[in-house]
């Protein structure tokens, strides 16, 4: 396959980027694995020309071997080494990143985040968690930041509405506006939520704006905003969203204290 083509397709694949739950264990399928790795053999060793039979040839390996898109991309997100494996082996790397986003962008956006979203869960495996956030970026994230505002946004939070997501939440708000907790807010709220975007306030005012409000959705976003940014972090705020019955907030709270030792 040509450079040229590479560097294009690895382009597109960049620029497309309650009860605490536990994150699950993907474990390898050697079958699924063992295609991964003969299909990134034979593309490296091939004479495509052009994105187009690229692209068709990793679609065709898909509906070929079997497994369900559940499957293949909790196999890919275990195949795809990441940013440290990328700097041993950038070709290899870049094919199965390539392949991964393809993937994903095939796929329904409610069936993305039930794989992985559960993820964000833990950072046990920083590795997995990692391909987690390049998987959301090609699925409902724009040029680094989310747009949660969609239909399978608001499916999967409403699923999962007795068991808050808390990871995939607090990824939400870490990379949105106030647009996040609107749409968290009408799964998790009522009639009453406000609709925090439309108030025109930012930075520092926009987060008290929104912690006043008192429910755990609000003060997360909060908390979540203040550990992101050091300019947000005022002390009585904290000081309140301390002391909250939400024990996520409470701790998120609490690492920002602990980066300060």
């Amino acid at each position: 396959m040509s450079a040229v083509v590479l560097l294009a397709l690895g382009w597109q694949a960049f620029a497309g980027e309650a009860q605490k739950q536990e994150a699950p264990t993907i474990m390898p399928d050697q079958t699924v694995q063992s295609g991964i790795s003969n299909f990134i053999a034979s593309i490296q060793g091939s004479s495509l020309e052009s994105e187009e039979d690229f692209a068709a040839a990793i679609d065709s390996f898909f509906s070929a071997n079997g497994s369900s898109n559940k499957v293949d991309l909790e196999q890919m997100l275990l195949a795809y080494g990441g940013k440290e494996e990328h700097l041993v082996n950038p070709q290899q790397e870049m094919l199965k990143r390539i392949m991964l986003a393809r993937l994903v962008q095939g796929m329904d956006q409610e069936e993305v985040l039930e794989v992985v979203a559960p993820l964000l869960e833990s950072t046990a495996n920083a590795r997995l968690v990692s391909n987690a956030h390049q998987v959301l970026g090609f699925s409902i994230s724009k040029k680094g930041r989310s747009h949660p505002d969609q239909p399978g946004v608001r499916k999967y939070l409403s699923k999962h509405k007795d068991t808050p997501p808390y990871g995939f939440i607090k990824y939400l708000y870490r990379t949105g506006d106030e647009k996040a907790v609107d749409v968290v807010g009408s799964v998790y709220g009522d009639k009453s939520t406000p609709a925090y975007s439309d108030t025109g306030k930012r930075g520092l005012a926009a987060v008290e704006a929104v912690a006043r409000g008192g429910r755990w959705w609000e003060e997360l976003y909060a908390a979540e905003k203040m550990k992101q940014n050091p300019k947000l972090r005022d002390p009585e705020l904290m000081k309140q969203l301390k002391k909250s019955n939400d024990p996520v907030v409470s701790a998120t709270v609490q690492e920002i204290e602990d980066e300060k030792k």
